[in-house]
């Protein structure tokens, strides 16, 4: 009867432990879980940043070639010609 009455104590403290672990696990989740929505908004933010530069980069690559097009004029019409652009 002692063994019995041992084995079930054990048994008890064995559930106490899985259910404090339980717990714990379910901390380190909902935590992962925050962690992983605040990593993926700064993803979404570097890639928009990125984007923005490089639609800025190319509209003002493309703004300065247009105003080097529009001063080769001769005469009262504007002729397109091929040209070599130097960037200065």
């Amino acid at each position: 009867m002692n063994e019995v009455r041992e084995l079930s104590e054990r048994q008890a403290r064995l559930d106490g432990v899985i259910e404090q672990l339980d717990r714990r696990l379910d901390s380190i989740e909902r935590r992962m879980t925050t962690l992983e929505a605040s990593m993926r908004r700064g993803f979404f933010w570097l890639i928009g940043l990125m984007f923005i530069s490089w639609l800025s980069i190319v509209g003002l690559t493309l703004w300065k070639l247009g105003g080097y097009r529009k001063r080769v004029a001769i005469g009262s019409r504007l002729r397109t010609t091929i040209t070599t652009v130097y960037f200065v």
